[in-house]
């Protein structure tokens, strides 16, 4: 135990995601991703959070529960691909490790970041800066056209 491994995750309306987790005893798991699909069925689970999960026939395992949260604060941004990969973001992200905290991109461009609980760390503003320093150099995100889309 205490070695990350992979793990499938069903929950109850039948929605099914893979991700890495540490598994700390029989049935509990430290996440080490946000499950995108449980936003779909109202649960709110994070990065960091120990879950109870059963096995199921199939291999898989069955949500339970939220067994405790992680120690982290977590927030959501939508930014766009240009800022992501630009070297603006990744010295936001360097800032934000540097504090102990993680992020995820979920899907185009949904950023989740996670703090721990108490940090100085100001993540919004950081954010802000990085972008606004990104847009100055002429970093710029467009909407897709029809075309694109």
């Amino acid at each position: 135990m205490n070695e990350p491994e992979s793990l499938s995750l069903v929950f109850d309306e039948g929605s099914q995601e893979e991700g890495p987790v540490t598994c700390l005893s029989p049935g509990l798991y430290r996440l080490g991703w946000t499950p995108f699909v449980a936003a779909f069925e109202d649960i709110e689970v994070y990065f960091g959070d120990v879950i109870e999960a059963e096995p199921t026939a199939n291999g898989c395992h069955r949500f339970v529960r939220v067994a405790e949260r992680g120690a982290f604060v977590h927030d959501s941004w939508v930014v766009g691909p240009a800022f992501l990969e630009s070297d603006y973001f990744d010295d936001f992200t360097t800032a934000l490790q540097g504090a102990e905290g993680v992020w995820e991109v979920l899907i185009d461009g949904w950023l989740l970041t996670h703090i721990p609980i108490g940090s100085s760390f100001d993540v919004g503003e950081e954010l802000f800066r990085r972008r606004v320093r990104a847009l100055e150099s002429g970093v710029v995100d467009a909407l897709p056209t029809a075309d694109e889309s």
